[in-house]
């Protein structure tokens, strides 16, 4: 089974290269699959996030935690663990893919917190084609961002597990930075309501 899973891997790769690749093509892939490409779009779109506040602050939060685990334990740990050869003689390892887990681990907890369809529809998609990418340069196979992208939602979901796990802690010691603003309005409401409530008792 591993084997036929790695001649598919294999003659995907190859097919790509003979195939699919076009000037224009490979140059919008080269970028997409470069970190300094996505450098100021990431920056922003965090500014705005943490700017928005609320579930947004939260997941801009979280993302730096996510991203180190999710870089440390793909590059450090199961790469070197499984010990696969890139494709078309590529230094390094390959499997599973950074890119891809780093992309779908980023794009499952922004798709988590932030509750908007086209923002997760966008989010989703970037992750997509960074993973395919990879493919389309032939420094991954096509099991590598498969992998990956498993992987990275599984951070994104250890992350999420793991705040919800310490949330009345850090909404004590953080609240205008890790309360949910819907949280926040809430209480702003209950406060607002026991103020009334206080004052029509006084007078009566």
């Amino acid at each position: 089974m591993l084997s036929l899973i790695d001649s598919w891997d294999k003659a995907v790769v190859v097919w790509v290269q003979e195939h699919a690749h076009f000037p224009l093509l490979t140059s919008v892939m080269q970028a997409l699959s470069s970190r300094e490409f996505w450098f100021i779009p990431v920056v922003l779109i965090w500014l705005y996030l943490f700017i928005k506040g609320g579930r947004c602050r939260v997941a801009a939060l979280l993302i730096l935690p996510m991203m180190l685990l999710s870089d440390y334990c793909t590059a450090k740990v199961l790469k070197p663990l499984f010990g696969r050869p890139r494709p078309l003689g590529h230094g390094g390892f390959a499997f599973p893919s950074v890119h891809a887990t780093n992309a779908f681990a980023t794009a499952a907890l922004l798709s988590y917190f932030v509750r908007n369809l086209p923002f997760r529809i966008i989010a989703i998609c970037a992750a997509t084609l960074v993973a395919l990418s990879r493919v389309y340069l032939g420094v991954h196979y096509p099991t590598d961002i498969a992998a990956g992208a498993l992987l990275g939602v599984l951070d994104a979901a250890i992350i999420i597990f793991i705040y919800y796990l310490f949330r009345s802690f850090l909404e004590t010691r953080a609240p205008l930075l890790f309360q949910p603003a819907s949280d926040l309005e809430t209480s702003s409401a209950d406060e607002a309501g026991t103020s009334e409530e206080s004052g029509s008792n006084i007078k009566n």
